[in-house]
């Protein structure tokens, strides 16, 4: 695959990434109009929209009417045609093929303004403001900040004081990095300010990565999902997991030329190699400098304690230490299929929620797997209590959304590795009987895939 391929693929994921929940949304959203919109809200769309205007005039460009029509509308509180416009324009970006007649140069406070009008649109607001909230309150000002999921990208960035200042924080997203319109993106709004990586950095990580691919093909040592094959004697990569690897040596760069900034980042798709150097910090992971020998036992029990208040607040004292999974299963099922039988003693507006749930447990469960990841590389007397402490991690997660099958299949994969293969076939089964298909809308090839998982695991129970 040439660069200028990869530079398609990587765009097409990037879309796909970067709108995880649309899809969703508008099936379980409130009602599809609205004539009142959030005040952070608002004054994020007026932002975008005079940014669009200044990109405009800065690359030279001719703006078409549908553009303005599209900021008209969400500024109403239009949603359905606001939506409508904006798929019109994602069409003519040329991202997912076809004619190209929106200039590249304004799409992404299009995509910005778009994925945060999803997510006020679709979430409980009071829920989505504590979600945001609580990250922001995490990250020191002139920090930088990756948001992984649409919520933690979008929602942070409506709610600063200034996306495009980066006031308080800077607000980038790992998912997109090797798309490199995005980098053109983060260096018109972020360029004087931090370091962008540049187009040779895209070359070089992409290179890199090809590299270290063709290595591990020869060796049998490929990720699952990854795919990569040689034709003609040349390696040909494709995929989400690739572009993820691109998007992880990218996110290197980033940290490594902006030595005077904090760095923070909200977990989608797991970056193993920062687990290293990162901490768990509320929802997301402070990342340092320089490599860890070991996870702090304060860092661990502040941990412990911020997700038990978490977890109190928005489904009640669920998870203890005791906690046994076939318990957790019975209270799953109890509350998700038989709601009347009362028993929740958590925020309601959390259960009824489309959005909260996907979102808070794809956090926990990314700390989860950061434990687990630790255990495998600490000594015994301090693997024991990361093993502890992910098992905990990971109920909570399961607690926190019954029916995220990127959640669910990441424990059952872990109770399995730890040979506890009743636990993780109660799991999955009370998970299928919960049908996510139906609670959530699996729009995501990561969803859709833990998905697949699942009821194959299901198939090799006796």
């Amino acid at each position: 695959m040439s660069w200028a391929s990869l530079t398609k693929v990587s765009i097409c994921i990037g879309a796909l990434l970067g709108c995880l929940s649309i899809a969703n949304a508008a099936n379980t959203g409130p009602d599809d109009r609205r004539t009142t919109l959030d005040p952070d809200l608002e004054r994020f769309m007026i932002e975008k929209r005079a940014l669009v205007k200044q990109l405009g005039e800065k690359h030279e460009v001719t703006i078409p009417p549908i553009v303005w029509s599209f900021f008209d509308a969400t500024q109403k509180g239009d949603w359905q045609t606001a939506s409508n416009l904006f798929r019109k324009i994602e069409a003519g970006t040329g991202r997912q093929g076809g004619d190209t007649w929106i200039p590249r140069a304004i799409w992404g406070p299009m995509h910005d303004t778009f994925g945060a009008y999803e997510q006020f649109h679709s979430w409980n607001p009071q829920l989505l403001h504590r979600f945001g909230d609580t990250i922001m309150q995490k990250v020191p000002a002139g920090s930088i900040y990756f948001g992984g999921t649409d919520a933690g990208r979008f929602v942070v960035s409506a709610l600063s004081a200034s996306h495009g200042e980066g006031r308080p924080f800077f607000t980038l997203t790992q998912n997109a990095l090797a798309d490199v319109s995005y980098l053109d993106y983060l260096r018109d709004i972020y360029g004087t300010k931090i370091y962008v990586p540049s187009l040779q950095d895209s070359q070089q990580a992409f290179q890199e990565y090809l590299d270290d691919a063709h290595k591990r093909l020869e060796k049998n040592q490929l990720k699952e999902g990854e795919s990569i094959k040689m034709v003609d004697g040349r390696v040909q990569v494709s995929g989400v997991i690739a572009v993820m690897m691109i998007n992880e040596l990218l996110v290197k760069v980033i940290i490594d030329k902006n030595p005077s900034r904090e760095i923070y980042l909200e977990e989608s798709y797991a970056l193993e190699s920062l687990y290293s150097r990162s901490l768990p910090h509320g929802l997301i992971f402070k990342v340092n400098y320089q490599p860890l020998e070991q996870v702090p036992q304060p860092v661990m029990e502040a941990d412990h304690q911020f997700w038990t208040d978490q977890c109190r607040a928005l489904i009640g004292n669920v998870v203890q230490t005791g906690t046994s999974v076939p318990e957790l299963c019975s209270w799953t099922e109890r509350i998700i299929l038989r709601p009347e039988s009362g028993g929740f003693g958590g925020n309601p507006a959390y259960l009824k929620d489309a959005q909260a749930p996907q979102y808070y447990s794809q956090c926990r469960s990314a700390i989860a797997a950061y434990y687990q990841w630790w255990s495998k590389k600490s000594e015994k007397s301090q693997a024991a209590g990361l093993n502890k402490e992910a098992d905990f991690a990971y109920r909570q997660a399961i607690a926190l959304s019954p029916y995220n099958p990127a959640v669910v299949w990441r424990y059952a994969d872990y109770l399995l590795q730890n040979q506890r293969t009743n636990d993780a076939k109660v799991l999955i089964e009370t998970t299928l009987r919960i049908d996510p298909e139906k609670r959530m809308g699996l729009d995501s090839d990561q969803l859709i895939s833990a998905m697949k998982k699942l009821r194959a695991e299901v198939k090799k129970s006796p």
